[in-house]
């Protein structure tokens, strides 16, 4: 469940920054390798989430989060404008020139 791993995760950088590591620190320490346990934590967290929103591992997690904010906008009455590509805006530039 997403909030019991929330919670672990907020201890454990609780219990760090008590230490005297600040997040910063923390969150570099994912850039080295082997076994992290914030980095488990993270992975336990995408995991949950993924699962409490039904997310398919095969597709694209962020095509997947966009999809779920445009649904709760457009059930909010909320419009989301959607920006042009890079391509478009490349092709749009030089046919300008």
């Amino acid at each position: 469940m997403v909030v019991d791993v929330v919670q672990r995760l907020i201890d454990f950088r609780d219990e760090r920054l008590a230490d005297g590591i600040s997040l910063e620190a923390q969150y570099s320490s994912l850039r080295d390798p082997g076994r992290n346990a914030l980095r488990t934590l993270q992975d336990e967290l995408d995991k949950a989430v993924a699962v409490a929103y039904g997310f398919s591992k095969d597709d694209d997690v962020l095509a997947q989060l966009l999809a779920l904010n445009q649904s709760i906008a457009e059930r909010h009455g909320i419009r989301i404008a959607r920006l042009p590509s890079a391509t478009h805006q490349i092709v749009s530039s030089r046919s300008s020139a």
